[in-house]
């Protein structure tokens, strides 16, 4: 047993000392690497690959996406602003001409021109009671009941009319000019109040300017001046609008009586359009006229900046050229990028434009929050994806590299080296397992070398014998021995054949593997886009059910309009006909009283009393006129009342527009969709081409496989002959053998 073991140790002792060198193959082009090194790399530029395009297309789409919306606010916005703009315009135009068309109105106006004409010495006397007061809205509430003089008396049946108008509308001022340029009349009693606008200090003002043109102007038809700072108003930028007065002259002519006008000041305008309600920050609203000068205050500015910015908008000149809404990005005076509309909007015969910003950063204020949670969402997937592909890789480095190391011990010679099988991959359990193999026919070759060597000694005894039948056998065996090694020859041959078209169908095998994972590939593909076509018919579902809902909310408004327009209708009807009856029974009435008057005055003495009722009358009948003008008035409400009916009408307008966005959202849907099936198209191609090449491979592969079978059967009838040339030779040894034995 001792020597058993003294002999086990000196054979390791021997391998270890006998290393074999391994030659390794040095034609790799590329650097070795270690797998816990190149699986985190691997992994991490996987993850950083898909997060970078994930956040540029998600961005990009966010950004475009509110550029749109943003654009759509403005262009709501700004529409929105010149719709209530132009029913206010609508408004003056309506209380202008109830002011101007009416025969009464008239009359005063002729009565309050007569009483200044026959009390010039009187005009210091009213200026003082009526331009007392410091304020505007307490000279207003100066109605001359106070003041005992004839343009008091007339001034009274005229200024409740026209300052409920003042009041109720936010005018800056309205005028009444005379025929030869005096402002016999304001609401307000300012300091232009009693001038003439032929004086020099008038000359460069609007207001003179419109009352040059409007002699022009046939009746019923109104003008408009430009947009200008007004002297008498405190240099405030200001508009004039004037009708002119026209009356029947004994000729049966139309003669000039003067002009009623409305002045507009920027805080009239600025009241309407400058609202920031929905802007956010740095959004805006304001008038501009077509060369880009500021007529209203921009809520935004420190200052006032009516007629004195200007804003450089090249959507501007072509908004003016095109008469058209016009969407576009432009830079501020501050030189700040803003996202622009301009909204057209023509006031008489001035070119203005509504105007609606908001600055590129606050439009894109979410893009931005998205893409900083991108970022910070981004680096928490490549941190995660890193600590993952380290611990994944380390969980199999950690056990190869132990296992390599085992494997370098054995290949030292360390047969004492303890194997490990606990791997939990099976391959490496695989590996551990072979390696014990490999250890263990170690062990057996060292153990049959010390054998070896101790038969060799017995074998030297018996070795003269054995050489003179070896030389006996050699003689015999050389020509069975010869054949054997032909038939070697060809079976050489044979196998080389074999072996190349092995290689060939290896090949091929290969190429058919390749196009089997594209195959794969484009199918996932495929299917990847049939997810997004489900999801755009999902999206098409949704837009024509909005279409439904909005087509339905359009009937109602719809007919909601037919009812106001003719209840509207049917009422004006009805008031203009009293309305006639009423004047016919005032003219009447005022032909009796002035007959009665003349009656009286032929009477003498004896008709006074006759003469102080037909007075009663004729004041009964002008208070009937007057009664007969607030009618009027009212059937001008009716005709606003038709004009917001009008409004039903547009936002009806505006709902059918809403759906016809709703079937560009079902449309473009319908697009994408195609463009999907288009994909799938392609991917179903590629796959097909694919599977044509591996067709082809396999046919190869089945010609070599037949080339194969054939070389086997040579192979075969081979082995056959070799079988009866080894059983000769068997013969011959089992003689030798016996020879052997026997000595």
């Amino acid at each position: 047993m001792q020597s058993s073991q003294a002999q086990k140790s000196n054979s390791l002792s021997n391998f270890k000392n006998s290393k074999v060198p391994l030659k390794l193959n040095q034609r790799s082009k590329f650097k070795i690497t270690k797998i816990s090194t190149f699986v985190p790399i691997v992994v991490v530029s996987i993850a950083l690959f898909a997060s970078v395009a994930t956040g540029i297309v998600g961005y990009l789409n966010g950004q475009q996406g509110l550029e749109k919306a943003t654009v759509g606010e403005l262009n709501t916005l700004a529409s929105s602003r010149s719709k209530i703009l132009s029913l206010k315009i609508e408004t003056l135009k309506n209380d202008l001409s109830s002011m101007a068309l009416s025969s009464a109105t008239k009359t005063v106006i002729s009565e309050l021109n007569d009483s200044l004409i026959y009390d010039q010495k009187g005009i210091p006397k009213i200026l003082e009671y009526f331009q007392t007061p410091s304020s505007a809205i307490e000279r207003v509430e100066l109605d001359g009941a106070g003041e005992k003089s004839m343009y008091a008396y007339k001034h009274e049946s005229i200024h409740k009319f026209f300052s409920s108008t003042w009041t109720a509308s936010g005018y800056g001022e309205i005028y009444i000019v005379n025929s030869v340029g005096q402002i016999i009349y304001s609401v307000s009693k300012s300091e232009d109040f009693l001038k003439n606008i032929k004086d020099e200090e008038f000359a460069k003002t609007e207001l003179a300017s419109l009352f040059k043109n409007i002699k022009d102007v046939p009746e019923g038809k109104q003008i408009s001046s430009k947009f200008e700072s007004y002297k008498f108003a405190g240099n405030v930028p200001t508009v004039f609008v004037g009708q002119p007065l026209w009356v029947k002259s004994f000729t049966n002519e139309l003669e000039f009586l003067g002009m009623i006008a409305i002045r507009l000041d920027v805080d009239f305008l600025d009241n309407i359009v400058s609202n920031t309600d929905g802007l956010g920050r740095t959004g805006q609203l304001f008038l501009t006229n077509d060369k880009g000068l500021v007529l209203t205050d921009m809520p935004k500015a420190s200052t006032s900046t009516s007629l004195k910015s200007i804003v450089q908008y090249a959507a501007i000149p072509e908004a003016n050229e095109k008469q058209s809404n016009i969407n576009g990005i432009g830079v501020n005076a501050d030189g700040v990028e803003m996202m622009i509309t301009v909204h057209p909007f023509n006031f008489f015969n001035n070119k203005w434009f509504v105007i609606a910003e908001r600055s590129m950063d606050e439009s894109l204020s979410a893009v931005t929050k998205m893409r900083n949670g991108m970022l910070i969402g981004s680096s928490l997937v490549l941190i995660i994806s890193g600590i993952l592909a380290l611990l994944v890789s380390r969980a199999i480095t950690n056990p190869l590299s132990r296992l390599t190391k085992t494997m370098q011990s054995l290949a030292d010679g360390k047969l004492e080296e303890k194997t490990n099988n606990n791997y939990w991959i099976t391959e490496l359990q695989v590996m551990s397992k072979s390696l014990l193999v490999f250890k263990e026919n170690s062990i057996m070759r060292i153990k049959g070398e010390n054998e070896k060597t101790e038969l060799d000694k017995i074998g030297q005894e018996k070795a003269h014998y054995i050489s003179n039948l070896i030389d006996n056998f050699q003689d015999s065996s050389t020509t069975s021995i010869s054949k054997v090694q032909q038939a070697s020859d060809k079976l050489e041959d044979v196998s080389r054949k074999l072996n190349e078209s092995a290689t060939e169908m290896q090949n091929q095998s290969q190429i058919v593997t390749v196009n089997v994972e594209n195959t794969s590939n484009n199918v996932v593909s495929a299917a990847s886009s049939t997810e997004e076509m489900v999801s755009s018919i999902s999206e098409i579902a949704e837009q024509a059910s909005l279409s439904t809902d909005i087509a339905e909310e359009a009937r109602t408004k719809t007919n909601e309009t037919v009812v106001v327009i003719n209840t509207l209708s049917s009422s004006a009807k009805h008031i203009e006909q009293v309305v006639k009856l009423i004047e016919e029974i005032a003219e009447q009435t005022n032909l009796l009283a002035l007959n009665a008057t003349i009656e009286a005055a032929r009477a003498g003495d004896a008709g006074k009393g006759f003469a102080v009722v037909a007075n009663e009358v004729k004041s009964l009948a002008n208070q009937t006129a007057k009664a007969t003008d607030e009618i009027a008035e009212r059937v001008a409400a009716i005709q606003s009342d038709s004009l917001k009916a009008t409004e039903a009408i547009v936002d009806v307008e505006t709902i059918i527009g809403k759906l016809s966005d709703s079937s560009l959202g079902v449309a473009s849907a319908v697009e994408e969709q195609s463009a999907v099936i288009n994909e799938i198209a392609s991917n179903v191609t590629n796959a097909s081409a694919l599977s044509t090449k591996s067709a082809e491979s396999m046919n190869v592969v089945g010609t070599s496989i037949s080339d194969t079978q054939l070389v086997s059967n040579d192979v075969y009838g081979l082995a056959n002959d070799l079988k009866t040339q080894i059983t000769g030779l068997e013969n011959e040894i089992s003689t030798f053998l016996k020879g052997v034995k026997s000595a």
